[in-house]
Parts: structure tokens; C-alpha cells; sequence
């Protein structure tokens, strides 16, 4: 082989590496465990309680404090009352029932996953303003939740993006996506408050 045969050979084999590489490295990965089995797609992401207990505790810190505002229903089983300045809002719990409703519906209308959005009640509800019409417990108030919006797919230029759909119609019309709250009028969703988190049954919150 000649020294121009051999030059153009290297080349159209690295530009075939590069194209290769280029297909299995997208900017933004599609899901690649749509027919994967739901215990099999669970154990890839599953972490152990020490690793889990780490990532919630090094949360702290950005969760912030807030005055406490829940008076003597804060108690601890010691009787012990929290201090001055709590935590913020560090864990939102779901039922399985209205996560269940959740993806029935999405799998309904052909969305394809849910985004979480890190979110605050406001600081100050005011009961005669016609823009608060969901009025958390005032021991919520500007205090961190969560925020569930249903996705779709949707491509621009080859690149799959998970798009937010959705309508604020409370009866969900079909095809119209949905936003959840995570809301905290049953006990147990939201935490803290209570101070004590472990009370209400969330143990990766040590401190």
C-alpha cells in the first residue's frame, strides 16, 4: 500500500470511529429503558441507605431555616420543643394512589415522564386576593414543595426533549397534561414540619 492509500485509509476509518462515537453520545439521551423489566430498571439507580443518608444530609444545608412558626404541635416524642429556627422543608411525600393517577393518565394521553420542579409556598397568603385560590396550613408558608408537571416527548434538529404539557383545568381533560402539588393537609406528606421528621416516618433525615 502507497503512502496516499494508506493516508486516506486512516482517515475514512477515523471519521467512521467519530461518526460512531457521535450516534451512541447524544446531547441529551433518549430513555433506553422503555422495554426494560421495572425491577431491573429500579436496581440501575438504586443506592444504598449510607450513600442515601449522605445526599439528604449534604441537603441541609441548602434547604435553609425559617423561624419556627408551629408552636408546642412541633414537639418531639421527648416532649423537647424545636429551637428557635427550623429547617426548611427537606422531604414531600405521594401517595401511591395519586402517582398511580399520575401515570395512567400520562400513559393515556402518550406523555412520557414527569419533571419535578423544586418550588416555595409565598411567604404571605391573603384570603380576600383572588390570586390565592389554594391556601396552604400557615405552618407552610414559605416553605419548600415540590411541583409534579407531565412531559412529552418532543424533537428539535434530532435532539428528543421531555416537553412540559399541561392545563390548569382541575378536571384534567384528556390530552391536556396536568400539574400536581405536592400538598400538605395530610399529615405526612410534607416534613418538616414536624420537627421531627422520624415521627411521621421519614428516617433519612438524622438531623
Amino acid at each position: 500500500m502507497n503512502i496516499p492509500v494508506a493516508i486516506i485509509t486512516i482517515a475514512m476509518v477515523a471519521m467512521t470511529m467519530t461518526a460512531c462515537q457521535s450516534k451512541q453520545s447524544p446531547s441529551i439521551p433518549e430513555d433506553d429503558h422503555k422495554d426494560t423489566a421495572t425491577s431491573g430498571l429500579l436496581e440501575k439507580d438504586t443506592i444504598s441507605v449510607e450513600f442515601a443518608k449522605i445526599y439528604v444530609q449534604n441537603y441541609a444545608k441548602r434547604a435553609g431555616k425559617l423561624p419556627d412558626t408551629t408552636g408546642d404541635g412541633s414537639r418531639d416524642s421527648s416532649g423537647k420543643k424545636p429551637p428557635k429556627w427550623v429547617s426548611n422543608t427537606r422531604a414531600v411525600w405521594f401517595s401511591v394512589s395519586k402517582l398511580k393517577a399520575l401515570v395512567e393518565q400520562l400513559e393515556a394521553e402518550g406523555g412520557d415522564g414527569i419533571r419535578f420542579y423544586y418550588a416555595a409556598y409565598d411567604s404571605i397568603y391573603n384570603r380576600y386576593d383572588s390570586s390565592h385560590t389554594h391556601v396552604p396550613p400557615c405552618d407552610y408558608w414559605n416553605r419548600n414543595t415540590l411541583v409534579m408537571v407531565t412531559t412529552r416527548d418532543s424533537s428539535n434538529n434530532g435532539t428528543t426533549y421531555h416537553w412540559d404539557y399541561y392545563n390548569n383545568d382541575p378536571r384534567g381533560t384528556k390530552g391536556k397534561g396536568r400539574i400536581v402539588l405536592a400538598a400538605p393537609e395530610n399529615r405526612g406528606e410534607m416534613c418538616p414540619p414536624p420537627y421531627n421528621c422520624k415521627s411521621v416516618g421519614a428516617l433519612l433525615i438524622t438531623q
